[in-house]
């Protein structure tokens, strides 16, 4: 890996950020707060969150559907990222990430444009709910 790659970053309680970084392990690390673990989104897209984010406390972010995963199954809860996040391209060819096309970035940005908090129902289930 190596350049740079143009990414969104996501913080608790904020819209989503562009920014350019280098395309090292450490630059991804230094913006989620520690060591990364990766989440697959549809169209390419790749999240690196912090991997014991929840274990260590950091706020809860934002909800990631089914449907962000993989393009189907609706809006059904299936991750709650903790703290800081960020989405990248990702070219499964040669196994590096990429900068997000403008069509992804847009996407995201609107995607995640609205930060959002977490409510457990009478029944059990969690709901991301959009905080305006």
């Amino acid at each position: 890996m190596n350049g740079t790659i143009n990414i969104l970053a996501i913080k608790p309680g904020e819209q989503p950020e562009r920014l350019t970084i280098d395309n090292t392990l450490e630059a991804k690390q230094k913006l989620v707060g520690g060591y990364i673990e990766a989440f697959g989104l549809m169209d390419g897209a790749c999240i690196y969150c912090n991997e014991e984010g929840k274990i260590d406390g950091m706020p809860l972010n934002r909800g990631i559907t089914m449907n962000d995963a993989t393009g189907e199954g609706g809006d059904e809860l299936v991750e709650i990222m903790a703290g800081t996040f960020i989405i990248c391209g990702f070219n499964p060819d040669s196994g590096e990430d990429t900068s997000l096309t403008p069509q992804q970035a847009e996407y995201w940005m609107h995607r995640f444009h609205e930060p959002e908090t977490f409510v457990q129902t009478m029944d059990g289930s969690i709901h991301a709910i959009p905080i305006r």
